[in-house]
């Protein structure tokens, strides 16, 4: 995965596959024809990480689930040039008020500190509220 928006990539992968329906790294690999044309806009780019199933990825892309009410996102603030992200991790339902877990920002500009920062930041909500 390009180092550059590593976040905000996991974030549109993950739902996409939410849209799909594709809950587990075993599913993404099973997928069927079907679905890869769909969403072949990401799933070439998917496939190789569920295969390498590096543990905080596979946590970012298929822990947080409605049912589990944890839910993240990463956006850009700003224009599409903009260099300044946004990363949200947030719990309860799934309409109505939500507790903040992290609010963050940062740059993707600084050789990947912030995005990296950002990074251990999310797993480690992630971790903390499953």
């Amino acid at each position: 995965m390009p180092r550059r928006d590593r976040l905000l990539r996991l974030s549109t992968w993950r739902l996409a596959l939410l849209q799909a329906g594709l809950e587990t790294p075993e599913a993404v690999l099973a997928a069927p024809p079907d679905l890869r044309r769909r969403y072949r806009h990401c799933f070439g780019a998917i496939v190789p990480v569920a295969e390498r199933r590096h543990p905080d990825v596979m946590l970012a892309l298929f822990w947080p689930r409605p049912a589990h009410g944890v839910d993240w996102q990463a956006a850009i603030l700003g224009g599409g040039a903009s260099l300044e992200r946004l990363l949200v991790v947030d719990r309860g339902p799934i309409v109505g008020a939500r507790e903040p877990l992290l609010v963050s920002t940062y740059r993707i500009d600084d050789d990947g500190a912030g995005e990296r920062k950002a990074l251990r930041a999310l797993v480690t909500t992630l971790r903390a509220s499953a």
